[in-house]
């Protein structure tokens, strides 16, 4: 298994992309992984950096100021790949919102989201919605709210329901905290009937990557690099778009698992690497 740091990989592979999950990888519940401000600005000196996210949390704007604010680091919205905007640009998904009334669970953050849909109006009222769209769940809703929309698609097994963030969970001080892609399954499962999901590791998501990357002149996906803390989504991403992809162990969700584990449930990725860090070893794994 060779290995080089990530500064001489970068120097040595010449990438014609690269894309870069955020949770875990950018940042972990401590805070933004040490130097990756200047990790992310070696990188964007290398290659067309873009931030590929399940994100519906937050809407690009509110992003790509973040980063700016805190990092320095210079990415303009068009950079920003963010499930939320399957809302938008996904077809299923757009016929499934056009002139709808939506029932969200989500924060004001991922507004931003659908309004930029083709939507009819947002309700807070569950009876009066024509479809519900998770997008995120936080500290200010309760698990009684998930219990209602269980409820409520039992009495109405019509609605269409939509998680645009399909991540079960992040990596915590406690271990792994649970998002909305968690709530999510419980639903699905609960009511005994398949939800539309949208975001890694799912295909469609993909397709709306490659959609991104060709209208930015990107083509030559072999040589894109794919750096991702769920090697679920990183196994995926090779498989659907021929990417190069780079596990991140130690930054994000799988930090407390021996690396075989992970293997042993997942697969492999052609890389692994500890953390985004232009001194952290990166290794080959194919």
């Amino acid at each position: 298994m060779s290995s080089e740091t990530l500064h001489s990989f970068i120097e040595r592979v010449s990438p014609t992309a690269l894309l870069i999950d955020a949770a875990g990888v950018i940042n972990t519940n401590h805070g933004y992984v040490d130097n990756i401000s200047e990790t992310l600005s070696f990188l964007q000196q290398h290659a067309p950096v873009f931030l590929t996210t399940n994100n519906s949390y937050m809407h690009t704007p509110y992003i790509s100021s973040s980063l700016k604010q805190n990092l320095s680091i210079d990415l303009p919205e068009d950079f920003i790949i963010s499930s939320g905007h399957g809302l938008t640009f996904c077809p299923q998904l757009h016929d499934l919102i056009t002139d709808k009334t939506v029932f969200h669970v989500g924060t004001p953050f991922s507004l931003g989201y659908l309004n930029e849909s083709t939507m009819k109006t947002t309700t807070s009222t569950l009876s009066d919605a024509d479809i519900i769209v998770l997008m995120a769940f936080t500290d200010f809703h309760s698990l009684s709210l998930i219990q209602d929309i269980i409820d409520y698609a039992l009495k109405n097994p019509s609605i269409p329901i939509v998680c645009c963030n399909p991540d079960l969970y992040i990596a915590s001080s406690d271990g792994l905290s649970p998002v909305i892609g968690y709530y999510a399954k419980q639903i699905e499962t609960h009511i005994n009937r398949p939800i539309t999901w949208f975001g890694k590791p799912y295909s469609n998501f993909s397709d709306y990557i490659a959609e991104k990357l060709r209208a930015k002149h990107i083509t030559d996906f072999e040589h894109i690099y794919f750096f991702d803390d769920n090697m679920a989504n990183v196994v995926a991403l090779q498989d659907h778009l021929q990417v190069q992809g780079c596990f991140v162990h130690q930054t994000g969700i799988f930090q407390h698992l021996h690396s075989h584990e992970v293997f042993q449930k997942f697969g492999k990725s052609q890389f692994i690497i500890n953390s985004l860090s232009l001194e952290s070893m990166i290794s080959s794994l194919l």
